[in-house]
């Protein structure tokens, strides 16, 4: 069995998990496996940079078995600081940031939504933002991100 052409494109430029037929002239006698990035993938085959290895391995059309995305570990989510909620931008923010339904917030007024929201502990919660100014980052925080 080997891939579709049709197939091929939508592995460019993705991680990916190969495996190919055996290689004759080097004797194997098993399909091997390869993970890495598709630097090329068309109708005639895929360029592979295979995860810690320097160079690129040509793989034909004829010589894939299977192909397919590698998985990937979740990124990490930072909490985002985002300004203050503003009187008459409440109930909005509640609908957008915290879940809210239209049809329960058509029914408060915008200083029980702000009594709601204000009452809201944003980091014990485990919410993904919390009020207040941002900061500009400074040099040593752009260092240590990196």
């Amino acid at each position: 069995m080997t891939v579709a052409t049709e197939q091929m494109e939508q592995y460019e430029g993705q991680k990916v998990i190969v495996t190919v037929l055996p290689n004759a002239e080097k004797e194997e006698t098993e399909n091997q496996t390869y993970e890495g990035k598709a630097e090329v993938a068309n109708g005639t085959g895929m360029l592979l940079k295979a995860k810690g290895r320097s160079g690129l391995h040509l793989l034909a059309l004829d010589q894939i078995v299977n192909v397919e995305f590698a998985p990937e570990k979740p990124k990490k989510i930072a909490v985002k600081t985002v300004k203050k909620v503003k009187f008459g931008n409440v109930r909005q923010h509640l609908a957008d940031r915290h879940g809210y339904t239209v049809a329960d917030l058509d029914e408060v007024t915008e200083e029980n939504a702000l009594d709601a929201h204000t009452n809201l502990d944003h980091a014990a919660e485990g919410l993904a933002h919390v009020h207040g100014d941002k900061k500009a980052k400074e040099p040593d925080d752009e260092a240590e991100a990196e």
